[in-house]
């Protein structure tokens, strides 16, 4: 292919004067050094001024009105959390770029009420929270915390304070922070807590942490579960692992968020520009809502409908596809019927959505939407109920069912009806059993300038 730009060995070859210096032309070019020279070492001492300014001291860095990031407004305690006593950071380690230290502390687990806040300014970081096998250094009962950090500055250092902090019924760490870091900065803070574990399983009633601009994994075995699990953060992702709970709260923003849930109660992931991915497990609700992102999940919810509720899932974006697999259980003692309600709202992205394995007899009531984009559903042959799929004219709408058996053995046939045309229609799907249709379900696939497919 032909290039504009003209390769090396095709440049013209030198003129004949070339290196040869004219004697009029040797004052300027010695002015013009001496200028080069001027001018470097004024920016020179400008900046070596300005870099000893800077690391003087704290107080003194206060006075410049630099950008910062993370810029987000200063966190403040709860009002019913008092800061006890905090400990002080190890010897540092300083080199011509950085200082780093650390501390380290065990402490008698609170199980009832745990908690990891921040006040002050937003600070980087990693918080880990660790499994680890019974022993004489880490003995049941006992939490094992190291915290390190790093800085440009010794005095950010000093001014990033590890606390005791307790609220009723509750103990747990403040993290301090007198000075936002910058760009510049780059201030790090890493935080480990190990639990040690055994064959008894150990159980937080409330385990709560809010602190933004620090990333939080989790890798708790089956051996830790919670009550009430509440992660709060922003700016990083929070990956929770396995979690056993009662109930999952995590909220972060620009930023993932996942991992793999079972909760008898609701599990809830929120964040805004940011993929939410993982495996959930509930009989009461799923929540996964984010914006400008993909959602991407596998999901089995169960329910008993003797309790009346329906078993939700929500699964909300904008710009980005869903993808979900989602399995429904009955907990009944016959393993019939259960009640669902699956909504799965997008734009501009894809939905896909496939139920492989839908108890009998269930009421499945289900809402697939997205714009400028494919709308698709497969669902197991157990559905009974009504159906629609919808886009615009000019789109493709295609509906068709699955030859199968009767899901409970008893003979019946299926039974199917409907109507529409090139881009939309509706109708009716049920195992007759002597004339009755017992289809509960309503099924709505819709999508405006994509195709749509529903297939059962």
């Amino acid at each position: 292919m032909s290039s504009h730009y003209t390769p090396m060995e095709q440049v013209d070859a030198e003129p004949p004067y070339a290196g040869v210096e004219p004697a009029w032309a040797k004052p300027r070019r010695t002015r013009r050094r001496f200028r080069f020279l001027a001018i470097f070492l004024v920016v020179g001492c400008a900046l070596g001024t300005l870099m000893i300014h800077r690391s003087t001291s704290g107080s003194a860095l206060k006075t410049h009105n630099r950008p910062h990031t993370p810029t987000a407004a200063p966190s403040v305690l709860p009002p019913d959390v008092i800061v006890r006593d905090c400990g002080e950071w190890g010897p540092k380690n300083s080199s011509w770029w950085n200082s780093a230290a650390s501390l380290s502390f065990g402490f008698p687990l609170n199980t009832n009420d745990l908690f990891f806040l921040t006040e002050g300014a937003a600070i980087n970081g990693v918080f880990n929270v660790f499994a680890v096998p019974e022993s004489d250094e880490h003995e049941l009962g006992n939490g094992y915390l190291e915290f390190s950090i790093s800085s440009r500055y010794e005095s950010f250092i000093d001014q990033t304070q590890i606390c005791h902090a307790t609220r009723p019924n509750g103990d747990g760490i403040a993290i301090k922070v007198g000075y936002p870091p910058s760009w510049f900065d780059n201030t790090q803070i890493g935080i480990t807590l190990r639990i040690p574990v055994s064959e008894k399983v150990i159980k937080f009633n409330n385990f709560e942490t809010d602190l933004p601009y620090i990333r939080q994994v989790l890798y708790t075995p089956s051996s830790i579960t919670f009550g009430s699990l509440k992660l709060r953060g922003q700016g990083q992702d929070v990956d929770a692992g396995l979690v056993i709970a009662d109930s999952v709260d995590l909220r972060t923003s620009d930023a993932m968020v996942g991992g793999v849930f079972h909760a008898t109660g609701p599990i809830s992931l929120f964040t805004t520009n940011g993929m939410v991915s993982g495996q959930f497990n509930s009989s009461t609700s799923v929540s996964l809502i984010t914006s400008n992102a993909p959602i991407s999940a596998k999901v089995h919810l169960a329910n008993d409908e003797s309790t009346g509720k329906d078993t939700e899932l929500i699964m909300q974006t904008t710009n980005g596809p869903i993808n979900g697999n989602v399995t429904l259980t009955s907990l009944a003692d016959n393993g019939l019927g259960g009640w669902f309600d699956v909504s799965a709202v997008t734009s501009n992205g894809a939905s896909n959505l496939n139920f492989p394995s839908i108890s009998p007899r269930a009421k499945l009531d289900l809402i697939s939407h997205t714009t400028s984009n494919s709308a698709n559903v497969e669902l197991a042959s157990t559905y009974e109920g009504d159906w629609t799929i919808d886009t615009t004219s000019g789109s493709k709408a295609e509906f068709r069912t699955l030859n199968s058996q009767d899901p409970e053995n008893r003979g019946r046939k299926r039974v199917g009806m409907g109507t529409g045309s090139k881009s939309d229609g509706h109708g009716r799907v049920w195992w007759d059993e002597d004339g009755q249709d017992n289809g509960k379900g309503t099924v709505e696939v819709k999508t405006t300038y994509g195709s749509v497919t529903l297939v059962m």
